[in-house]
């Protein structure tokens, strides 16, 4: 098992991946993404949210390129 407190886990939500129909490479910011657990909740957050009505996290939506 990990430990989290021991571990450095990098979580790349959502918003820091590249959108699916990106074929190029897509940089990504390690310490961005270390820094991201910050924002993760847990399951029963994620259904309390849910359940009263709040807005999903920007974080949870894919990035968007502009198209040239």
């Amino acid at each position: 098992k990990l430990d989290p407190d021991k571990h450095s886990i990098a979580y790349y939500h959502a918003e820091q991946m590249p959108p699916p129909d990106h074929l190029e490479p897509f940089p990504v910011d390690r310490k961005q993404a270390l820094a991201a657990k910050n924002k993760l909740e847990t399951p029963k957050q994620a259904l309390a949210r849910y359940q009263s009505g709040k807005a999903t996290p920007e974080h949870y939506k894919p990035a968007q390129i502009e198209k040239v």
